[in-house]
């Protein structure tokens, strides 16, 4: 695996590859990109183990919620892929990066919890 890579979450094949080049580019660094989609019941360590161990998880699935946590990168760079992040055939995804606390998450829990502090930050929450 690459020193950075994107932990994707409902979006699909063609906007997961559009964000790893656009990224890459900005960066001028590889970066690889992971799926969580069909892994809702998985938690991120499980997801992250596993891809380590096959290289590659190539399943992508545009669906409600779409995540990218950050892995590997450091704030400034977390700061220059957000300015460079390019636009997508869905709605902007919610960002978030690795947590001792989510990496033991599930990635339903992971979503619904990113779900609702987006919501919250919009003022939306109920």
């Amino acid at each position: 695996m690459a020193d950075k890579a994107l932990l994707i979450y409902g979006l699909s094949d063609t906007d997961a590859l559009t964000c790893k080049i656009a990224l890459s580019d900005a960066l001028d660094s590889s970066i690889d990109i992971i799926s969580a989609s069909g892994s809702e019941h998985e938690t991120v360590r499980s997801i992250l183990e596993s891809s380590e161990s096959t290289d590659k998880r190539l399943t992508y699935i545009q669906n409600e919620n779409p995540f990218v946590m950050f892995l590997g990168f450091t704030d400034e760079e977390i700061s220059l892929a957000l300015k460079n992040f390019p636009a997508l055939s869905v709605s902007r995804p919610i960002f978030c990066a690795l947590t001792e606390n989510n990496l033991e998450w599930t990635i339903d829990m992971l979503s619904e919890h990113l779900r609702e502090e987006d919501q919250k930050m919009r003022g939306s929450a109920r």
